[in-house]
């Protein structure tokens, strides 16, 4: 009996798969399926596919297979960007007449790891019918990739197939780090900067952002997105304008799909001063960005945007800063967020019950009393509030004099995933970024009497304070013997009290536990109709 699977993929080059049980047979002229029916000769003599050598050849009574991709028995998956995948489905046809199961399909060789199966189990495959393998690749860098796709059947190896494929990055140079503009006003002054692509894949510039209190003052000729080829540049111009004479400083983002650098600074402004700002040591549970400021004007406020894409999706991040310094000349700052608390800071245990989101320090070669009107935006995911929690509920404390204290937090803009604040804060200094909590506690819970008749009723008065920090819903409960009788949902605003009624009949005679949540009431008893 002889066997024959033909293999056609896609783009890729047709060829076949050879498989034999107690003969082999005779490689088809033509890799086709009719070619290779008529061409299907069982006897015990060696075969080989056309266009391979004798180590390619299937012995006789082996169970051997080869899968060949054209002549170079290659499935190359061609150039693709890093980060990105390409994927290919090769069919297993079989037009022998018995049936065959293909048991397993791995990956093998120095970049295994840049090729995926992803259905590695596939059926028996009829006589006449197809089945399918999918093949992923997922480069993580350039250059050629290569590896071998092994079939497996029960008997052992089935057929392999040389895997190939390139991976491309784009690779994004700005030609300066800042613009300067003229300080003129009533006209509109313009610089030039220069994008260019050092990779081997397009690069795709996706925005040109202007961010910053003086953003306005800026614009940029092409805001994206656009693409630049390997090899080619761009420039790109931005407008100044100002109605007015003033120091101004802003940031442009240039977002692209680089993946070692997908946010390129551009520092813009009429002054001499600047600043460069760049990220380092991103782990799961701190984020360093560092900020150097050169030529500082003093007495003018400046502004540092520090958002990065690695930080942007983080529990909480730091957006930016503003600040006025009181000298001019350079200075650092670097900013850590830690999701766990500083060592040396005081315990945070705020009396209201405010639970901690992550730690914030800031260190500067400036010291704090030489800057004022210091203000920090930061954000806080929104899945950190739940329940009766609001965006109101959010606050940034700072520790002094060994204690927490709260800063003034104003809520400025929101996301699909994020809210925003903005914050006045003394100097750079630790912070704490908290949610409040709602916390309840029942200051009184009373009735009139404690001996009634049977079919008459008794009214509790419940008195209950938010103790919290945030406005929240309490569910008051009248349990008797561990059955809710009554209830009420009362919404009390931070520091807040309430008072409700909760009333239950009896008919029976007896003695009854009264509870208002856990808190134990009295106990009731009840006689018979005018036994009192």
């Amino acid at each position: 009996m002889c066997l024959t699977v033909l293999s056609v993929t896609g783009a890729l080059t047709s060829g076949v798969v050879w498989a034999a049980d107690d003969a082999a047979g005779a490689a088809p002229s033509e890799p086709s399926i009719e070619s290779a029916q008529k061409q299907c000769a069982c006897d015990a003599s060696a075969a080989r596919l056309a266009g391979a050598d004798e180590a390619n050849a299937l012995k006789p009574g082996s169970s051997a297979a080869r899968v060949a991709f054209g002549a170079a028995q290659t499935a190359d998956f061609g150039r693709t960007a890093v980060g990105s995948n390409a994927t290919r489905e090769v069919p297993i046809r079989n037009i022998g007449p018995d049936p065959v199961t293909v048991t397993d399909a791995t990956i093998e060789g120095d970049d295994a790891g840049a090729f995926t199966v992803t259905d590695d189990s596939v059926s028996s495959i009829e006589p006449g019918e197809t089945e399918h393998v999918t093949v992923v690749f997922s480069p993580d860098r350039d250059g050629t990739h290569r590896a071998t796709l092994r079939l497996e059947q029960a008997t052992g190896s089935l057929a392999t197939a040389d895997l190939t494929g390139t991976g491309v990055t784009p690779d994004i140079e700005v030609d300066r780090e800042q613009l300067r503009f003229a300080n003129v006003t009533d006209q509109t002054v313009a610089e030039t900067f220069t994008l260019t692509n050092n990779g081997t894949a397009p690069l795709t510039v996706d925005a040109l952002r202007i961010v910053g209190p003086d953003r306005a003052a800026f614009e940029p000729a092409a805001s994206g997105p656009f693409t630049i080829e390997p090899g080619q540049s761009r420039e790109v111009t931005v407008r100044f304008t100002q109605s007015e004479p003033a120091a101004r400083f802003a940031t442009m983002h240039i977002l692209s799909d680089d993946p070692e650098q997908p946010q390129r600074n551009l520092w813009l402004t009429n002054t001499p001063t600047v600043a460069r700002v760049s990220p380092s040591h991103i782990k799961t549970d701190r984020t360093h960005v560092n900020a150097s400021v050169v030529d500082a004007a003093p007495n003018a406020t400046q502004s540092l945007n520090i958002s990065w894409p690695a930080t942007r999706d983080d529990t909480v991040a730091i957006d930016a800063l503003s600040y006025t310094p009181d000298r001019g000349g350079e200075f650092l700052i670097n900013v850590t967020k830690r999701d766990e608390q500083f060592e040396g800071a005081p315990a945070f245990e705020p009396a209201d019950g405010t639970e901690e989101v992550a730690f914030v320090s800031m260190d500067s070669t400036i010291a704090n009393e030489d800057l004022r009107d210091v203000t920090i935006t930061f954000r806080v995911r929104q899945d950190q509030l739940a329940g009766d929690e609001a965006p109101d509920d959010v606050a940034l404390y700072t520790h002094q004099n060994g204690q927490w204290v709260e800063l003034p937090t104003t809520l400025v803009d929101e996301s699909r995933t994020h809210y925003f604040f903005e914050t006045e804060s003394p100097g750079l200094l630790d912070f704490a970024t908290g949610i409040k909590q709602a916390n309840f506690r029942i200051d009184d819970a009373d009735v009139s009497v404690t001996e009634i008749s049977a079919g008459e009723s008794i009214d509790v008065v419940v008195r209950v304070t938010n103790v919290g920090g945030a406005d929240g819903t309490y569910t008051v409960r009248l349990i008797r013997n561990n059955t809710v009788v009554d209830q009420r949902e009362l919404s009390i605003a931070a520091t807040g009290s309430r008072q409700t009624i909760l009333t239950e009949s009896f008919n029976n005679p007896g003695t009854y536990e009264l509870y208002v949540n856990n808190h134990l009431v009295s106990n009731i008893t009840v006689h018979g109709s005018g036994m009192r």
